[in-house]
């Protein structure tokens, strides 16, 4: 989320703030917690439903791609459904994370037979798997593609919705306050870039 959707935002806060900054990773209940605890301010991370301690502000959409090499068959293909993954070699995340058990999830619907090849929790990894040849990745779409590699929007998967998080109750800091500005201005920043890119 950091390296992808907030990156632009954090560098604009550094350059126009004299505030400190001081970032935390995790997964969803690790934002979630740390945000309720004090521990942050605010958060970002996906999020469906609401918490009473928290107040959420939707913050960007994000697809899902598939990400092929440039000489796969699917990539001279305008559209690509996930019954073209019928019998493909994919590069998923582990079992216990919720991209794994949505992928298992969506092609066991559409009794798509597949094979896994690699199991990583990186988007970076899975795309350098997948330039290596080891099969293909579906990653978010806010993903930087390398050279020599396609991607295919996949309508049929669920879009994923980010939130700005924060606790309800919380003090109203003026740096926090300079700091969501920053990161809604910059919100969308990515689709622009993936534009570019394209």
């Amino acid at each position: 989320t950091f390296l992808y959707l907030l990156g632009d935002a954090i560098s604009a806060f550094m350059s126009r703030s004299s505030s400190k900054l001081k970032i935390r990773t995790g997964n969803q209940n690790n934002v979630v917690e740390d945000v309720l605890s004090g521990e942050a301010h605010v958060g970002i991370t996906p999020l469906d439903s609401g918490n009473d301690g928290l107040i959420l502000r939707p913050y960007s959409k994000v697809g899902q791609m598939l990400v092929m090499p440039a000489t796969h068959p699917l990539a001279s293909k305008r559209k690509v459904g996930l019954a073209s993954l019928k019998g493909e070699r994919l590069i998923v995340p582990s079992e216990n994370r919720p991209h794994r058990t949505l992928i298992n999830r969506l092609l066991m619907d559409l009794q798509v037979d597949w094979k896994v090849s690699v199991e990583v929790d990186s988007w970076e990894l899975m795309l350098n798997f997948v330039k290596h040849g080891m099969g293909l990745a579906i990653v978010n779409e806010y993903c930087g593609i390398p050279n020599g590699l396609i991607a295919k929007p996949l309508p049929e998967f669920p879009v994923i919705q980010f939130q700005l998080i924060k606790r309800r109750h919380a003090s109203d800091r003026l740096a926090v306050s300079e700091l969501e500005n920053i990161l809604f201005e910059f919100k969308d920043q990515w689709k622009n870039e993936r534009k570019q890119f394209q």
